[in-house]
Parts: C-alpha cells; structure tokens; sequence
C-alpha cells in the first residue's frame, strides 16, 4: 500500500479495505475494478438431513411393523434384542442424528463483489456483522475513488 493510502476496515488477520485496495487472504482487488458489493446469504444444503431421517423412518417402520417377523432370524446379542427391535432403535437414532444435522447446520454469509468479469465471493463466514463491516468499508472505498475520478 502507498502513504496515499486510507485503510477503511483492517480485521487483524486476512481482510483489508483501503481507498483503492481490498485484500481477502493472499488475492487483491483493486477498487476502480470493483462495481459493488453486496451481501450474499447461503443456506445450508438440507437434502442430506432429509434423506438420513427418511432412512431412519424406513428403518424404525419396518421393525415397528415387525417387517422381519415372516423369516426366521437368529436374535441379536444371544436373545437380548431381535431384528425387529434394533431396526426401530436404530432408526430412531438415524432420524434423531437427521433431525440434529438439520437443526445445527448453519447459513453462511458471503461478500459478493460484483466486477466486469463476473461475481466473486472472496470472503464467508457465520457472522453478518462481520461481513456487513467488510461490504460497508468496499463500498465506501468504491464512493470515495468515485468522488477521487471526478474531482
């Protein structure tokens, strides 16, 4: 950076912004090629919960109409649980582990810059104030080389 230059936001570790520079990790934008910034929302991918607990539901069904009944199956563990009833345990645990990964999993936040070439996401995290900081001091650094160009 030159002695020109004004840093707008600096998060002590990898992000940058400066009137005419913004640092995400090791790659730099140069303001003047960076027409807005915006906050992108990501929500997690819920297919995989969805299947995990129709799996546990398939499981938990078919022992608790005791699926396996009609064919002669040695129990499980000398007699202590048969078939039928690990099936129903076990898909409850399998849909409980669904349910859990459904409720913990997390959306993302993005910086989007939108450029001539394309949109990039250079930084995401868990928190949106972190991310509306960095968007802030890029737009205010994309207005200020603005006002720059025009004086």
């Amino acid at each position: 950076m030159t002695s020109d230059e004004q840093v707008l936001y600096d998060d002590g570790h990898a992000v940058i912004v400066s009137n005419s520079l913004f640092k995400a990790g090791n790659v730099s934008y140069n303001i003047p090629g960076i027409l807005h910034a915006t906050i992108r929302r990501i929500d997690p991918h819920r297919v995989l919960s969805f299947i995990i607990i129709m799996a546990g539901l398939a499981a938990f069904s078919a022992g608790a109409i005791r699926y396996f009944d009609a064919v002669s199956i040695e129990t499980v563990y000398s007699g202590l649980l048969d078939l039928n009833s690990a099936l129903c345990i076990g898909g409850a645990a399998v849909m409980l582990f669904g349910i859990l990964l459904l409720i913990f999993r997390h959306r993302h936040w993005a910086v989007s810059i939108a450029t001539p070439e394309g949109n990039i996401e250079p930084v995401k995290s868990h928190e949106r104030d972190y991310i509306k900081e960095i968007v802030a001091a890029i737009n205010k650094a994309i207005q200020m080389n603005h006002q720059h160009i025009l004086l």
